[in-house]
């Protein structure tokens, strides 16, 4: 009896310890599956450092192979920080050629802290990564690793301590980021685009495109503008350029104006003729100019004629050539015509009016 309550005993436990170690072991699976994960990559200038997803703050801590300290950001907003190798602690120049232990540290939005480790060998002004764990440091950056990496205590695991070396062009990602100013969404490979409809089904369809030119494609993939819309572009505050030229639309007609907001009048369009005064040749508001009847050429105008004899020159094959009307109450004596020599009243001259003798 004793014995089989023993037994019984033992394997309860053995079913307790089990359950412990499953529960143990989903726990660090989902931790796996949600630990944020933390890419780096060669720039032209040194290293980035990228932590898509729930990640808030960045630190970037990086020792020499001698364990000195050279660089430590602190944390900073957003999950993108860059690194270059010439630069170290305090803006002083870091050593040129060495193995330097990067240390990143990550805080998402619970609060929990991450971190990751790499190695960027610069050899001949070239940065080269790899992943590593701190089984594989050496002792001096071991032991500085291991007296505060950071003042903050963040976990390591095990089994995935090590950034993610991303080599130049192997990803095709659209990854959303934010360097602690601006937030980023960037296609690594190709255009970005902005797309509707089910996705999962292939029924989706592009609606606006931004090439790796920085040219920007409504309803059409493939813009050869800045921008460039096919289709009715609609706007209710008009267009103003850089140098405060406007372009609006008032009652239903274009209208230009300068910086100052004064209207520009439109240019006048059509046909004409050397020394011809222009009219205008219609009514509809187009602004078409012809020719008219008058001819200006050397300060002496003419009417009826090209080629005119004096100041003012009137040629007609009508029996009337000049004629005045005038409407209204005139009282006699005055005159509706005159013709002097000189500028006073005084001098020799003509008059023409109403019950008026001709004078001279």
């Amino acid at each position: 009896m004793i014995n089989r309550n023993r037994f019984a005993a033992a394997i309860c436990a053995l079913v307790l310890t089990l359950g412990v170690v499953f529960a143990q072991d989903e726990k660090t699976k989902e931790e796996r599956r949600t630990s944020p994960n933390v890419v780096a990559a060669a720039t032209d200038t040194g290293v980035r450092f990228t932590a898509p997803g729930t990640v808030v703050e960045t630190r970037l801590e990086v020792f020499a192979s001698s364990g000195e300290k050279v660089l430590d950001s602190g944390f900073r907003r957003g999950n993108v920080l860059d690194w270059s190798p010439a630069v170290g602690a305090n803006g002083q120049s870091a050593p040129q050629e060495d193995e330097y232990l990067c240390v990143v540290t990550v805080r998402d939005l619970s609060g929990q802290l991450r971190q990751r480790l790499g190695v960027a060998s610069l050899r001949s002004g070239k940065v080269r990564l790899k992943g590593t764990d701190a089984r594989q440091l050496n002792a001096a950056q071991a032991d500085a690793l291991a007296r505060g990496g950071g003042s903050e205590v963040a976990e390591i695991s095990d089994e995935d301590e090590s950034l993610t070396i991303l080599g130049d062009g192997e990803a095709a990602l659209t990854v959303v980021a934010h360097d602690g100013r601006d937030g980023q969404l960037t296609s690594t490979a190709g255009a970005l685009t902005f797309r509707t409809g089910d996705l999962f089904a292939g029924r989706d369809k592009e609606q606006m495109r931004i090439t790796p030119e920085g040219r920007v494609g409504i309803g059409t993939d493939k813009p050869e503008a800045t921008l460039d819309v096919a289709g009715t572009v609609r706007a209710s505050g008009g267009f103003r350029f850089s140098d405060g030229t406007r372009l609006n639309s008032m009652g239903g007609k274009l209208t230009f104006s300068d910086a100052a907001g004064d209207p520009i009048p439109a240019p006048a369009a059509g046909t004409g003729t050397i020394n011809r005064v222009a009219k205008w040749t219609e009514t509809g508001g187009a602004g078409n100019l012809g020719d008219s009847a008058i001819f200006e050429s050397g300060g002496q105008v003419g009417i009826g004629t090209t080629a005119p004899e004096g100041v003012f020159h009137i040629q007609t094959p009508t029996t009337t050539v000049f004629k005045v009307v005038t409407t209204g109450s005139v009282p006699n004596g005055r005159a509706v015509f005159q013709m002097y020599r000189g500028t006073a009243a005084t001098a020799n001259g003509w008059d023409f009016g109403y019950n008026l003798d001709l004078a001279s």
